[in-house]
């Protein structure tokens, strides 16, 4: 639980938070695609989960995708990595890891319980940080300050809490995988949200785009039709 509590409760959070703030909307939402890919990996991996081939073709795809939105950066231009772009390969990893937990080391609790507790845990050192950085008091001091913190609070209640309780809860009905395929939806958003703000999208970013959604599908194409689990 204090491991689930760090990651999911934490570490996601801040990875996605930084990489929203230096990358595209697009192109955060399109490695947001990535959960289900590493949710079978670490399943693959650490709990001995069963992975099919057209599975481990969504794997290398899902690599290859990857690789070209890393290695190309907004303005077209090969070789500049993308480190901000990494954060957000690397929240997805952490949510297939606590999708794989919550199914095979918290079976035995529900759903509200997982949120409650892993929230609890993690209270001192959020409330603690809060304190010191003086946040509160000075959102408060200005109107746009007081809305951002009212934004905040928008994501704290429904992206965090109501995120988490129906992850959990769509985890115990099925599997980690399929749980997982709720990110189909993030990066068609994404992208949408990203062009009302008059984001740019280059050809290359287009392309390790269509890779990605592509190795997704064929993922998702196995896992729907059967559950996951340890052999």
């Amino acid at each position: 639980m204090i491991l689930f509590a760090i990651m999911a409760n934490f570490l996601i959070t801040f990875l996605n938070a930084v990489a929203q703030s230096k990358i595209s909307s697009s192109l955060n939402g399109i490695l947001s695609a990535l959960t289900p890919l590493m949710t079978l990996l670490v399943g693959g991996i650490f709990y001995a989960t069963r992975i099919r081939r057209n599975q481990v073709i969504g794997l290398i795809l899902g690599l290859v995708g990857t690789t070209i939105l890393v290695l190309f950066s907004s303005e077209g231009k090969f070789g500049q990595v993308n480190l901000y772009a990494s954060l957000a390969v690397l929240a997805a990893f952490f949510t297939g890891l606590t999708g794989n937990m919550v199914r095979y080391n918290l079976e035995g609790l529900k759903a509200i319980q997982i949120a409650s507790i892993g929230f609890l845990l993690i209270l001192p050192f959020a409330a603690g940080y809060t304190f010191y950085s003086g946040i509160i008091p000075t959102g408060l001091s200005s109107p746009e300050g007081t809305r951002g913190l009212i934004y905040i609070l928008v994501l704290a209640v429904f992206a965090n809490l109501v995120g988490i309780l129906i992850f959990t809860k769509l985890i115990n009905l099925s599997s980690p995988v399929f749980a997982s395929l709720v990110t189909y939806l993030v990066p068609i958003i994404a992208l949408c949200w990203g062009l009302w703000d008059g984001e740019t999208v280059n050809y290359y970013q287009l392309l390790g785009m269509a890779v990605v959604i592509l190795s997704v599908w064929l993922v998702g194409r196995v896992s729907t039709k059967e559950k996951s689990g340890p052999k």
